[in-house]
């Protein structure tokens, strides 16, 4: 009995896996992706509330005595809203870094909308700051996804500075995942 509350909580508070690779065999670009969607963020659709995932991506190298050196992160927002009038998904993409206005496309499902905001597909390692010693660099990356509408924000907002920062009822994280660029 114990054992299945235990399942069933792991189940809600579940984050979804995220995984990095090489986009090819240059070894120029990596793809990120997102495994399954957790019941959390399917169950915000079905509530008509919108998805936002939000990637943290930066490049970081080690030191001679072991001292870690990360650059700023390549922040990539992903938004999937439902809209009930004609009965599709928009998914807009914007990297806060850039001076240029977020993009966004009508996918025709829901599946369609989940695949598309779920991955980055060949990002170039340049954009990062990639430099010539790939052996000593590697790629930290962190999702963070949010049920837009789940929560009220002023109540999120007190819980958070209750726990003095440390907890955030209305996101979940995935923590950062390393990928070695050898």
């Amino acid at each position: 009995m114990l054992y299945s509350i235990f399942a069933f909580i792991g189940l809600v508070l579940a984050v979804p896996d995220l995984a990095v690779q090489w986009a090819a065999k240059s070894h120029q670009e990596i793809n990120i992706s997102v495994g399954a969607t957790d019941g959390r963020l399917q169950s915000c659709l079905n509530s008509g509330f919108d998805i936002r995932y939000r990637f943290e991506i930066k490049l970081c190298s080690t030191r001679a005595n072991l001292l870690i050196d990360c650059r700023a992160p390549v922040i990539l927002i992903r938004t999937l809203e439902y809209d009930p009038i004609s009965e599709s998904y928009r998914v807009t993409s914007d990297f806060l870094s850039d001076e240029e206005e977020p993009e966004s496309f009508i996918a025709s499902s829901r599946e369609e909308g989940l695949n598309s905001m779920a991955s980055i597909r060949q990002m170039p390692l340049v954009s990062l700051g990639w430099g010539k010693d790939p052996k000593q660099q590697f790629v930290n990356v962190r999702l963070t996804s949010d049920c837009k509408g789940e929560y009220n924000e002023t109540l999120a907002r007190i819980g958070y500075f209750l726990s003095l920062g440390i907890v955030r009822f209305n996101e979940h994280t995935t923590g950062w995942i390393s990928f070695a660029l050898r």
